[in-house]
């Protein structure tokens, strides 16, 4: 017997990739920092990330023999691991789905604001990695200034560091200067094999109601702490 879906305000084949993409438009932070969600879409969920501290000396290569000197290498890694979930949900009666199962606008409105608080979430835990930077200038009694600018760009062409994102805010207390490199993250692959993100799905209750949930599952790891500068400044405006 066929599963009558009138009463059905989502249906998670469809509505998963329209939550995904509302999730994904709204990421802030996330554009700034590696992203290693395809390592992992084969499963598993520990990704092995080379801590490439090693400087290659430079040197020329014999015409005649094609001779170039090797160097030893003693490199380590930072293990990424998937161990957060998190997630929403909210009741629909049948009644409620009943009213609003075949308007297009409303259903889709439900999926782009769990996009938008998922990825509000995920930003926020993104930019909580900053307390693990190790360059700090600024102070949260200290107005952001050009020279606190010049300062942290000072520091970044000091380390090596190339193209910095400019600068991503936090709460107005914290702005950073980082090269994607900085934080890494991963996003598990949504069921089916669908592109990594949020997913959404229906849980049928006892009474006559179902609970739609939306939800990511993600790994996040500070990677080289040097590659950042955090400038502290006060958000008294």
């Amino acid at each position: 017997m066929a599963i009558n879906q009138y009463y059905t305000v989502f249906t998670p084949e469809v509505w998963s990739p329209v939550l995904n993409k509302s999730f994904r438009e709204n990421l802030v932070a996330a554009k700034a920092f590696a992203d290693f969600s395809d390592d992992i879409a084969g499963g598993g969920d520990v990704i092995h990330i080379p801590h490439l501290e090693h400087s290659f000396t430079i040197s020329d290569i014999k015409q005649t023999s094609g001779e170039v000197s090797a160097e030893s290498i003693n490199d380590t890694q930072t293990q990424l691991t998937l161990n957060k979930w998190q997630g929403s949900a909210f009741r629909i009666s049948d009644w409620q789905a009943k009213i609003v199962s075949k308007k297009y606008n409303i259903k889709r409105q439900y999926a782009d604001q769990l996009g938008f608080d998922l990825a509000k979430k995920f930003d926020t835990q993104l930019m909580a990695e900053y307390t693990n930077f190790t360059n700090v200038i600024g102070g949260s009694t200290t107005d952001l200034s050009d020279t606190a600018l010049e300062q942290g760009m000072s520091i970044m062409e000091s380390n090596s560091v190339p193209r910095p994102q400019v600068p991503l805010a936090n709460g107005s207390l914290k702005n950073l200067l980082v090269h994607p490199m900085a934080v890494s993250y991963a996003l598990a692959t949504q069921d089916g094999g669908a592109p990594s993100g949020a997913r959404i799905s229906e849980k049928e209750g006892e009474s006559l109601r179902k609970t739609v949930v939306g939800d990511i599952m993600y790994g996040i790891k500070a990677l080289k702490t040097g590659a950042a500068v955090v400038i502290a400044a006060t958000n008294d405006r």
